[in-house]
């Protein structure tokens, strides 16, 4: 059985090129996320709006209600004449790039470590190099696609 330390290369390789795939698709082909982004048309009185109201850094809910208090007729109205949003507040300030990119690539080598432990705990040594593909390909999208 081969153990986890002995995979320390392709772990650390398949973190790196996925972090310069990945790069590439959201810093050069701007066109894969850009447009799922929007800014608010009156971006000023909304930004003034939530800085009166001093929130935090954190996720909010509009409009927030408790699940309990779902199927009371004012909150489903408050869903119907909207806006429903989710948002992330973050601290004030200039993004940190380098943190940021940092954070990036160290889930990408969280992942790569869990797809190496989930080949190294179920496949046998010697087993053919299409099937560990597939074992650890089919992980990693799973990771990478369903997660948010």
């Amino acid at each position: 059985m081969i153990s986890l330390a002995h995979l320390w290369l392709p772990i650390l390789l398949s973190a790196v090129g996925v972090f310069i795939v990945s790069s590439i698709l959201h810093m050069v082909l701007k066109f894969w996320h850009m447009p799922d982004y929007h800014g608010f048309s009156n971006e000023n009185e909304v930004a003034a709006a939530m800085r009166k109201g001093n929130p935090t850094p954190g996720m909010y809910m509009l409009p927030f209600c408790k699940m309990e208090d779902m199927k009371k007729p004012e909150a489903q109205e408050k869903f119907k004449q909207g806006p429903v949003a989710f948002m992330i507040l973050r601290p004030n300030g200039t993004p940190n790039t380098g943190k940021n990119l940092a954070q990036w690539f160290l889930f990408y080598l969280v992942v790569s470590c869990f797809a190496a432990y989930i080949a190294v705990s179920t496949l046998a040594t010697g087993t053919a190099g299409l099937q560990v593909f597939r074992v650890v390909g089919t992980m990693g999208f799973m990771a990478y696609a369903s997660g948010q």
